[in-house]
C-alpha cells in the first residue's frame, strides 16, 4: 500500500486528479475525441468533490467555527459548481454539433489517454484505500473514483466501435451521457457545501 501521511493523503489525490484533466483535456484537442474531453470534466468534478473534505481539516471546521469561513467555503463551492454546470452545457452542445458534422478520431492517441486516465484513478484510489473504514466521506470519494474507472471500458468501447464501424453517434453520445454525470456529481457539491453552511 501506498505510504503516504494522512493528513496529505486528500491533496495528494487532488493534484493527481487536476494533473489528470489537464492532460486528458489536452490529448482531446489532438485526438479529436469529445468523449474524452468530458471524461476530463467527469474527473475533475470528483476531484472537486474532495475540496470541502480538505477544507473542514485545514480550517478545522466545527460547531465554533466563524461563520464567515462557512460562507467564504459555501461561495467558492458555488463558483466551482457554477464552472462544471458551465462544461457540461458545452460538452452538450459540442455533441450536438457533432451530431450534425460529424468527424473522425485518433483511436491510438485516445487509446493512449484512456490508459494513462485509468492509471491515474487507480493511484488514487490506492492512496485513498486505507482511509475508507475510517472517514465516510472518503469511503464516498473512493466510490467515486471506481465509478470514473468503470466508465472507462465503455469510452474504450466507444472509440473502438465509432473507429472501425464508423458509428459517428457514438462519440457525442457518450459525451452526453458523462455530462449527465457531471450535472449529478455538481448538484452533489452543492448539498455538501450548503451542509457544511448550516450545520450547527
Amino acid at each position: 500500500m501506498i505510504k503516504i501521511k494522512e493528513e496529505f493523503r486528500l491533496p495528494v489525490v487532488l493534484c493527481i486528479s487536476l494533473l489528470l484533466v489537464s492532460a486528458l483535456a489536452a490529448g482531446s484537442c489532438f485526438s479529436k475525441s469529445l468523449s474524452v474531453l468530458s471524461y476530463a470534466g467527469l474527473i475533475l468534478a470528483v476531484s472537486l468533490s474532495a475540496l470541502p473534505l480538505i477544507l473542514n481539516k485545514s480550517l478545522n471546521i466545527s460547531k465554533e467555527t466563524d461563520e464567515g469561513i462557512r460562507r467564504s467555503q459555501f461561495y467558492s463551492m458555488c463558483i466551482n459548481g457554477f464552472m462544471l454546470l458551465t462544461i457540461a452545457i458545452y460538452i452538450i452542445y459540442k455533441s450536438a454539433v457533432l451530431f450534425a458534422n460529424p468527424r473522425g478520431i485518433s483511436l491510438a492517441l485516445t487509446g493512449w489517454m484512456v490508459f494513462s486516465a485509468l492509471t491515474g484513478l487507480i493511484f488514487c484510489m490506492l492512496i485513498l484505500y486505507p482511509q475508507i473504514r475510517k472517514n465516510k466521506d472518503i469511503k464516498t470519494l473512493f466510490i467515486k473514483y471506481a465509478m470514473c474507472a468503470v466508465l472507462m471500458p465503455l469510452i474504450t468501447a466507444a472509440s473502438v466501435i465509432y473507429y472501425v464501424k464508423d458509428m459517428y453517434f457514438l462519440d457525442p453520445a457518450v459525451s452526453v451521457f458523462i455530462a449527465l454525470f457531471i450535472i449529478i456529481q455538481t448538484a452533489l457539491i452543492m448539498k455538501q457545501a450548503f451542509f457544511n453552511l448550516i450545520q450547527k
